[in-house]
This record gives structure tokens, C-alpha cells and sequence, in this order.
């Protein structure tokens, strides 16, 4: 009975101590537990309680993290590449705390911020990989020249093209395209290499 006591004076106090918005459902909850508290099934009052309290610490932990990001979005919104669903997602985010859907909005948000920071990973990686093909093709290009395999060489063309489009996939944001035309370019001047 005490401990029953003791969690339903804590979901009370939780829940005054909370906006309206994370508590609505709770209020009726809290009345489900005060009654069976009254008719002496303090099990299940206590268990009506904890979750209560425990319900609206996760509601209120993902309103301050949701209402964090959303202050933060101009920094956020800067990691966004071009193209994608990024700012809907976001918007839809808003949205859901607009709406007092605080878990849904933390679920989302953390969808979004991990999706971003798995594409940046990947990002880096094609990123590191340019560099390195384009390195590699700038100390390659006098070699090709001595053994007379002029600028005009549709092989040279083609691995020209091929670096600029992954470059240019890039900066778009495409990962996929930019990996595929690094892996053309990558055989083009693997062949070229053969012919010096």
C-alpha cells in the first residue's frame, strides 16, 4: 500500500508539473489509478502510476531534445545536401510538435539525424575517393603525354568526363552516381596506364 501511495503521489506530481500537451491522455489515466487505489488493488494502482511517471518523462525528454533541434535548425538545415526529402522531413518534424506529438516528432528527428549522418559518412567517403582518382589522374597525365597519347584521346576524354560528372554527382548530393562514375573512371585510367 505504501508503495502504491508513493507512485501515485509521484505521477501526481509529475503530471502537474507538465504542459498540457505532453499530459492529455495521463489526467485520465491518473483517475484509473486514484480508483484503484480507493478499492484497494494497489498493485495495479502503482503499476498505473510508474507508467505515468515514466510516460511522461520520455514525452517530456523528447519535447526538450525535439524543441532543441528546431531552435538549432538553421545548423541543421546546413548539413542538408541538395536534393531529397531533407526539408520535409524536417518540416514534418515541426509539425508533429506543433501538434504535441513529442515522441513522434524525437522518432522523426532522430530518423533525420541519422540518415544525415550516415550520408555525410558516405559522403566522405566518395569525397576521399575523388581525391584520390583525381590525384591520381594529375600525376598520370604527363606519362601519358611523353608516350604520346594526346589530350584528344577518347580514353583521356572519357576519364575526363567521368571525374568532372563524379565531381559534379558530388556536389548534388548523389553518392550512388558519383561511386559509379568513379568506378568508370577508375578503369578508363587503369587502361590508359597499360598503354604508357
Amino acid at each position: 500500500e505504501k508503495e502504491a501511495a508513493k507512485a501515485l503521489k509521484e505521477a501526481e506530481q509529475v503530471l502537474s508539473a507538465v504542459s498540457d500537451d505532453i499530459s492529455h491522455d495521463s489526467r485520465e489515466r491518473l483517475k484509473e489509478s486514484i480508483d484503484a487505489f480507493n478499492s484497494g488493488d494497489f498493485s495495479l494502482s502503482k503499476g498505473i502510476s510508474e507508467s505515468i511517471s515514466r510516460d511522461i518523462r520520455g514525452a517530456s525528454d523528447s519535447m526538450k531534445e525535439v524543441q532543441r533541434a528546431l531552435r538549432q535548425r538553421k545548423q541543421l538545415k546546413s548539413r542538408f545536401p541538395a536534393g531529397g526529402d531533407w526539408e520535409s522531413r524536417l518540416k514534418s518534424v515541426s509539425g508533429m510538435a506543433d501538434s504535441g506529438d513529442w515522441e513522434g516528432a524525437f522518432e522523426s528527428l532522430e530518423s533525420l539525424t541519422n540518415d544525415l549522418r550516415d550520408f555525410e559518412s558516405e559522403r566522405d567517403d566518395a569525397q576521399e575517393l575523388l581525391d584520390f582518382l583525381n590525384k591520381e589522374w594529375k600525376s598520370m597525365r604527363p606519362r601519358l603525354n611523353s608516350a604520346g597519347i594526346a589530350a584528344t584521346d577518347e580514353g583521356r576524354t572519357k576519364s575526363e568526363r567521368l571525374l568532372a560528372q563524379a565531381d559534379a554527382h558530388l556536389s548534388e548530393g548523389d553518392i550512388q552516381s558519383c561511386l559509379s562514375s568513379l568506378g568508370e573512371a577508375d578503369l578508363e585510367i587503369e587502361a590508359l596506364r597499360m598503354r604508357t
